[in-house]
């Protein structure tokens, strides 16, 4: 199988003070194209570091990151930019929605900035995956005037309006009730049949787990194993 990621003896540090906290310590792995994986460990596991390490938002102090077949330690930041924009869908634990802008804009706003056109398909777009994620009657009203489950299900939508390539998702459940996050997880896992899209999650919930082809353990910034839900000790999904 081709991998659409490969991380290399990846490392990354931060600074507290005089303190130097190693988040990843020489993480090495492979994530082949249209898998379906989850991310699991305790918090501080460096289970966020690591996406944002493959989706571009960080830098490593050490190691390589491959996305496909684009070694992102050495692009120019146009480049990265470029990446981010046309290959990758990033679902953030704090949305990260645009507050001026409306529930069909910030959805939209991908698609402008690829310069997707006509507006009708644009329009087409937005309001088929509104209504997949279901929060279509919401479309003209603002991020500040929903929920929190509401916000998280505007910010997949527009992870996955562009139908990129790889859709790295942390925690994308953690503001979900149990009919809403099965919703998600079942239109994740139609795309990822449909289109080979990969999913890479990072994640503490066991209904993400369930539905993972396989579970990358982490513990203290490394890689403790990989495993199927039933070595993992998880009930199969339904």
């Amino acid at each position: 199988m081709a991998s659409i990621v490969s991380v290399r003896d990846l490392t990354k540090e931060y600074r507290l003070g005089n303190v130097i906290v190693p988040a990843l310590k020489r993480v090495s792995l492979d994530f082949g194209v249209g898998e379906f994986l989850a991310v699991a460990g305790p918090s501080g596991s460096g289970k966020t570091t690591l996406l944002n390490m493959i989706g571009c938002v960080d830098t490593p102090t050490g190691g390589t990151v491959e996305v496909d077949g684009e070694q992102t330690t050495l692009l120019p930041e146009r480049a990265l930019t470029d990446l981010r924009l046309h290959k990758i869908g990033f679902i953030f634990q704090s949305f990260n929605l645009i507050t001026v802008l409306t529930v069909f804009q910030n959805v939209e706003l991908p698609l402008l900035l690829q310069r997707v056109g006509p507006a009708a398909e644009r329009r087409r777009r937005v309001l088929d995956l509104l209504e997949r994620v279901g929060i279509a009657p919401y479309a003209d009203q603002r991020p500040n005037e929903l929920s929190g489950g509401q916000r998280q299900r505007v910010a997949i939508a527009r992870a996955l309006v562009t139908g990129p390539k790889l859709v790295l998702a942390d925690e994308p459940t953690a503001n979900l009730d149990s009919v809403n996050g099965q919703m998600i997880l079942d239109l994740m896992k139609h795309l990822n049949r449909e289109k080979g899209t990969t999913f890479l999650f990072s994640t503490h919930d066991a209904r993400v787990m369930a539905n993972a082809e396989a579970i990358i353990r982490l513990a203290d910034g490394a890689v403790v194993d990989r495993v199927s839900p039933a070595e993992a000790g998880i009930a199969p999904a339904r």
